[in-house]
């Protein structure tokens, strides 16, 4: 017979566990109202014209953009070779923010790990996914520093 108590610390392991937090975003009104979503917070949260707010607009466009490549991936050749070819122009949009994410990786770690997990995100393969969720994470946890 299972106790309370036992059932209890089964139900906290599964609340507490990274797997289901990982789909929780944390947004920051102008006015510095937080709430919790499911979803990515909207661009609009993120207001100013420095570097780091620029790139992060950038980054956030590219997380949308990496996340069709794992979604439309398919079987077929002609898929993956169409995937193939939009994937090489995408990690050379990514490289080319590379001088932009170097010089804000200091103050703003989280923008500088949402980059390095973009190179992964517009990959050809099922796991991309993956990544382009953990740059979402790395851009709402920016979100906090960037106001």
């Amino acid at each position: 017979m299972i106790s309370n108590k036992t059932v209890l610390l089964c139900v906290l392991a599964c609340c507490f566990s990274p797997s289901a937090l990982a789909g929780i975003y944390k947004c920051v009104s102008p006015e510095g109202k937080a709430s919790y979503s499911q979803t990515p917070c909207p661009d609009s949260a993120i207001e100013g014209n420095t570097q780091a707010h620029q790139l992060w607009r950038t980054l956030r466009g590219l997380v949308v953009e990496g996340k069709v490549f794992s979604t439309s991936l398919k079987g077929d050749v002609e898929s993956i070779q169409q995937c193939q070819a939009a994937s090489a122009a995408y990690v050379a949009r990514v490289d080319l923010l590379a001088k932009d994410a170097q010089a804000v990786a200091l103050h703003h770690p989280h923008l500088y790990r949402a980059f390095e997990l973009l190179h992964e995100c517009g990959r050809c393969r099922f796991a991309a996914l993956s990544y382009c969720e953990k740059a979402d994470v790395e851009l709402n946890d920016a979100m906090n520093t960037l106001h």
